[in-house]
C-alpha cells in the first residue's frame, strides 16, 4: 500500500494557495506519515518549481513528473488525479487530497476492494443522464447504475489491484469525447467533472460487481454547509474554505491551530515561521476591523453563526480534538459546543435555562 496525492497547474494563470490551503497541505503529509506507508506526489514542472520554494517537496518520498505536458479540457479539471490514479492502477494505494488530513487513518483497515470517502447528496447529480449519456455507447450502463449516490473521491483507497481499470478506462474515453463536442459541452459546464469524477466511480464499480462503500456519512447543515461528521481520523477542509475566506475569526484559529501542530513537530520552520508571522502581524494591524466584518456576518446571519459569551468546549469539524471556548468566540454553522455558562449574542439566542449538553440554536424573539 502507498499513499498518492496529485497537484497540477494545467490551466492556472498563477498559483496562489492561501495560508488555509498551505497548512493543510502540510499537514495531511505529516499525518500520512503515522503510517509508516511511502508517499510520492505526482505534479508538473511547474507545481515542482512551487513546491520546492516552500519546501514541500522535501516531504514526499518521491515527486514524479506525471502530468507534464499532457492538457486536458479545462473543464476537467480532476484529470489530473485520475492520471495519478492510473500510474499505480496495478497496486495497493490511497489516493487523498491535499486538503484532506488522515490524523490517524490507515488505509490498511479498509474491508471493501474500493473505499471512498463519503456519498453525495442527490442534488444535480440527477441531471447526469440527460446530460452524459450520449456520450456512451447504448445499454453501457443500466438505470440503476445512473442512478448510483456520487462517491466524493477526496479519499480513494484500492484495496485489491486492478479494481479501478475499468473506471480510468471509462474516464479517459469520456474526456477525449467531452472535448470533442464543444455543442454539447455547452449544456454540461459545471456538472461534466463531478460526473466524470464521481458519478462514473460507483457505476463502473457497480458494472463489474466490485464492492465499493464510503468510509464516513456527510453531514449537510441548512441545505448550503456540507461536512462530514466531526471524528479524530480525517478532517476534509474543503467545503470550509468558503468560510475560512469570509470569516477572518474562524480562519485565524484554524490556521494558528495548524501552526502549533506543525511548530511542535519541526516541519519547514522557515515556511511555517513565516505563515505564523504573517497571520499574527494581520492580526494586530487589521484584527479590530476584520472583528467588525465578522460581527457584521455574525448579526446578519440566518445560518447559523454567533458569538459566544461564554466557558465550555468547542467542536469545530476541521479540528480533531475538543478547544476550549473563549469568552469571545464565533462558533460557525456546522461547529457543536457545549456550554457551562453564558450566553449568545449578535445572531441566535439559546435557552438560558440549559447549561450543559449540545445546545441547538434557537430564533430570536
Amino acid at each position: 500500500m502507498i499513499g498518492i496525492q496529485a497537484y497540477s497547474t494545467e490551466n492556472r494563470e498563477k498559483i496562489d494557495l492561501d495560508h488555509v490551503s498551505i497548512l493543510t497541505w502540510l499537514a495531511s503529509i505529516v499525518n500520512w506519515r503515522k503510517t509508516g506507508l511511502p508517499l510520492i506526489l505526482h505534479t508538473d514542472a511547474r507545481g515542482k518549481r512551487y513546491m520546492d520554494k516552500i519546501g514541500i517537496s522535501t516531504l514526499y518520498d518521491e515527486v514524479r513528473l506525471t502530468l507534464e505536458g499532457d492538457p486536458y479540457h479545462p473543464d476537467l479539471w480532476a484529470m489530473a488525479k485520475i492520471k495519478a490514479l492510473k500510474a499505480h492502477a496495478n497496486e495497493p494505494f490511497c489516493l487523498f487530497d491535499y486538503d484532506l488530513i488522515p490524523w490517524d487513518y490507515d488505509p490498511r483497515t479498509a474491508t471493501a476492494p474500493v473505499t471512498w470517502l463519503h456519498d453525495e447528496p442527490p442534488g444535480w447529480y440527477s441531471r447526469c443522464y440527460k446530460n452524459f449519456n450520449r456520450y456512451f455507447p447504448k445499454q453501457a450502463f443500466t438505470p440503476e447504475q445512473w442512478a448510483l449516490p456520487a462517491a466524493n473521491t477526496a479519499l480513494v483507497v484500492q484495496r485489491d489491484p486492478g479494481m479501478l481499470d475499468d473506471y480510468i478506462a471509462t474516464v479517459d474515453a469520456f474526456a477525449k469525447a467531452y472535448a470533442a463536442k464543444p455543442k454539447q459541452r455547452k449544456l454540461a459546464k459545471g456538472l461534466s467533472m463531478v460526473f466524470m469524477e464521481q458519478l462514473l466511480l460507483p457505476m463502473c464499480l457497480a458494472r463489474q460487481g466490485v464492492e465499493g462503500k464510503p468510509w464516513c456519512k456527510l453531514r449537510v447543515i441548512g441545505g448550503q454547509w456540507q461536512h462530514i461528521e466531526w471524528n479524530q481520523q480525517i478532517t476534509h477542509v474543503w467545503n470550509s474554505k468558503q468560510i475560512y475566506r469570509m470569516c477572518w475569526h474562524a480562519n485565524y484559529r484554524y490556521c494558528m491551530y495548524m501552526i502549533s501542530f506543525l511548530e511542535s513537530r519541526n516541519v519547514l520552520p522557515a515556511a511555517v515561521g513565516e505563515l505564523k508571522r504573517q497571520m499574527v502581524h494581520a492580526q494586530a494591524k487589521e484584527g479590530d476591523r476584520l472583528r467588525a466584518h465578522d460581527e457584521r456576518l455574525a448579526k446578519r446571519s440566518k445560518e447559523g453563526f454567533m458569538w459566544l459569551q461564554a466557558n465550555g468546549k468547542l467542536k469545530e469539524p476541521n479540528i480533531p480534538e475538543l478547544l476550549p471556548l473563549q469568552a469571545d468566540e464565533l462558533v460557525m454553522p456546522w461547529d457543536e459546543f457545549v456550554l457551562t455558562s453564558g450566553t449568545a449574542i449578535l445572531g441566535r439566542t439559546l435557552s438560558p435555562s440549559i447549561k450543559t449538553g449540545v445546545l441547538q440554536p434557537q430564533n430570536q424573539g
